[in-house]
């Protein structure tokens, strides 16, 4: 879990980005790209392994603190399963 001083960035980030538009409130927890071209865009710009790892991340939380989501944790086991063979016994 993050600090204080990190979650006040977090948390700041997150406003700015609610603030010009460019992601909206999904869920209570959960917010998405106001648009699919940003999401992509984003998705984009962020290098292979350091996405294998995020997803890998989200996987680990779906598991561990959610562990009634499996549907939810599933494709970012996939993606994140590229450099991390264990997480294909996951699935299984």
């Amino acid at each position: 879990m993050a600090g204080p001083p990190r979650r006040r960035l977090v948390v700041g980030a997150v406003d700015e980005l609610r603030r010009r538009r460019i992601i909206r409130k999904h869920a209570p927890a959960s917010y998405d790209f106001s648009h699919d071209l940003l999401r992509d865009t984003a998705y984009g710009e962020i290098r292979p392994p350091r996405r294998r790892l995020l997803h890998r991340r989200v996987a680990m939380t779906y598991h561990h603190e959610r562990a009634d989501r499996p549907v939810r944790a599933a494709p970012h086991h996939v993606r994140g399963a590229e450099a991390m063979p264990w997480t294909i016994s996951v699935l299984t």
